[in-house]
């Protein structure tokens, strides 16, 4: 129908002209339609980098023998350094007294950053949701 009307108007006629509306409308939308998919692919982008993370804090954390061994201790025991240790307001030669002065001084985030001794509870929390999180983002992946 638009093909009707001269293009000898086209000038005046442009805002109203119907393939011209219909093309901006339809380029509009299929901008929208592209920005929900990066906005979906981000918020999916966001939940890997978390993984990701989780994993690194999780990094060299090991349950043994009823307790979870922790990275800065093993560091330092086998790196033949134990001395160091005793720098640290919160180690103490028994495990149980250095997870419990850690627990009491810093958070269950700074815990993991450094390598501090963490509770059985919040390494197999951290290992579900680790776990979950992998088999819902990581489908084909081996680990």
């Amino acid at each position: 129908m638009s093909c009707l009307v001269s293009n000898s108007y086209n000038g005046n006629l442009y805002e109203y002209c119907l393939e011209e509306r219909l093309a901006e409308i339809k380029s509009f939308e299929e901008i929208l339609s592209l920005i929900t998919i990066i906005n979906n692919k981000l918020e999916k982008l966001s939940e890997i980098i978390e993984t990701e993370k989780l994993q690194r804090l999780l990094r060299g954390y090991h349950y043994s023998k009823s307790l979870v061994n922790c990275p800065l201790i093993t560091y330092f025991k086998l790196g033949n350094k134990e001395e160091i240790l005793q720098s640290f307001d919160w180690y103490s030669d028994t495990p149980e007294n250095a997870l419990s002065k850690a627990s009491n001084i810093y958070d269950l985030n700074l815990r993991m950053k450094f390598g501090f001794p963490i509770t059985i509870n919040e390494y197999g929390e951290s290992m579900k949701n680790l776990v979950l999180s992998l088999n819902n983002n990581f489908k084909n992946r081996k680990y």
